[in-house]
């Protein structure tokens, strides 16, 4: 028997499900998680969560029906795109993970409007708006109030690509949720290095 496992990291909870090479759903579950507030329209997920709550969801599969983790030949992970977690050098986790719906950044997407503007940010990145909720506004907002923890960055993933991370060690991306962290030029399909580089240097 062939297996197909997709993993949806939603904003409160993981939805897995499997199906049989038939397209027949043989499992289903959802896993929740808490959002945890510090501050005012600051919203935070613990990285750890994610990953516990895609474990705990393998395991209700292998002990609750016929088959096993060996008939799974496919995986495909989805999630809220703009979620992004930190890792330092050594791949350890640095803080919580700040979620799409956070809006902190509101004054870091400001100064980024007045260095970039809209007009090469939308030529460059297909973002018309410059907002606190693409990666580009948060990580300013991290290097002007949490400097030390900028500073220790090694790796900055999306949710998706740190469940890609935890299975298989490789910390790897694709092209389609990268737009919106207003650090990626679709018409080069690189990273847009005049704003991820200059950013750095801003306060």
């Amino acid at each position: 028997m062939i297996l197909f496992l997709t993993i949806d990291i939603g904003t409160s909870f993981l939805k897995t499900s499997i199906f049989d090479e038939n397209c027949n759903l043989v499992f289903n579950t959802i896993k929740e998680y808490e959002t945890i507030s510090p501050d005012f329209d600051h919203i935070e997920v613990n990285p750890v969560d994610y990953y516990n709550s895609l474990k705990s969801s393998l395991s209700e599969f292998e002990s609750t029906s016929n088959f096993s983790m060996a008939d799974v030949k496919t995986v495909s992970v989805c999630s809220q795109a703009e979620t992004f977690i930190l890792l330092g050098k050594n791949g350890e986790i640095l803080r919580n993970a700040i979620i799409w719906l956070d809006n902190r950044a509101v004054e870091e997407s400001k100064i980024l409007e007045s260095k970039f503007g809209r007009e090469d940010t939308f030529r460059i990145t297909g973002q018309q708006q410059i907002i606190p909720t693409w990666t580009a506004s948060k990580l300013l907002w991290l290097k002007r109030n949490e400097p030390d923890t900028y500073k220790k960055i090694g790796k900055i993933l999306f949710v998706e690509d740190y469940i890609v991370y935890k299975l298989t060690g490789r910390t790897v991306t694709e092209h389609t949720i990268l737009p919106s962290s207003l650090l990626y030029n679709i018409i080069d399909k690189k990273w847009w290095t005049k704003l991820a580089c200059q950013q750095s240097c801003l306060s």
